[in-house]
């Protein structure tokens, strides 16, 4: 049996990231009936290969924990819920996002600027990179979206009900968040201990396998904090939430 991860891997994390999915999906397995015949990366996801009396109850798993990406465009349902990733690519028009990937290349989905300004900015006329800027929508940022409709072979999505309300809660809650983009969360928890900050951030959230969400406690501002943890965090992305530059009427 064979699965693609939704998770995204850049090339410079390839190893290291495999490694600790590896080892995750190792202790997943302790019990059960099951060999893990490899491990890959495949188009910028994690693709593994399992066999056994047991494949079925890891598979599981794996899709309850990480999520699956679809590896044909074909098998890509108008109305699905699916995991994605922002990519590389800019545009004015909206975010596109990395949905899986198929032997042609990586699956892909467009989410449209008006969609956007309607779930985030309650219809404000903000750009994309304003929208970017305020949610810390980053290159390898997971969002989950639902397919809304083809347009000549083309995906377009929007964000899905469950991705709006994680929003609107980070909108409404007092709390500044940092966010960490490129770093495994063992790494994450070794530059707050190194910065000195395990007395300030409350929770560490992981929103995948390299992007997590650091909770401040009340009364810390997220701009100077993320400065002080990316000077301990090489390589990774500290980018500052902040409630209050989002505010929408409700």
């Amino acid at each position: 049996m064979e699965l693609l991860i939704s998770e995204r891997v850049p090339p410079e994390r390839k190893e290291k990231t495999l490694r600790y999915f590896s080892s995750l999906i190792s202790r997943a397995a302790e019990g059960l009936l099951v060999e893990v015949k490899g491990i890959s990366e495949e188009g910028g996801f994690i693709k593994m290969a399992i066999e056994g009396e047991d494949a079925e109850a890891l598979a599981s798993f794996v899709k309850e924990k990480f999520g699956l990406a679809p590896m044909d465009l074909s098998s890509v349902e108008i109305g699905e819920i699916l995991k994605s990733f922002i990519s590389g690519e800019k545009s004015e028009g909206g975010i596109e996002v990395e949905l899986g990937a198929a032997r042609l290349g990586r699956i892909k989905a467009f989410l449209p600027l008006s969609s956007l300004r309607a779930h985030l900015t309650r219809g404000e006329s903000v750009s994309v990179e304003e929208i970017r800027r305020r949610y810390c929508l980053v290159e390898g940022f997971p969002l989950e979206v639902r397919v809304a409709r083809l347009e000549g072979g083309k995906i377009v999505a929007e964000l899905s009900d469950k991705q709006f309300f994680i929003f609107k809660e980070w909108r409404s809650l007092p709390f500044e968040r940092l966010i960490v983009a490129g770093a495994l969360m063992e790494e994450v928890k070794e530059g707050v201990e190194a910065a000195n900050l395990e007395e300030i951030i409350i929770t560490i959230e992981p929103l995948s396998l390299l992007v997590h969400s650091l909770i401040c406690k009340l009364g810390f501002a997220s701009g100077p904090l993320a400065s002080k943890l990316g000077e301990k965090l090489a390589g990774a992305r500290v980018l500052a939430f902040s409630p209050t530059e989002v505010k929408v009427n409700r």
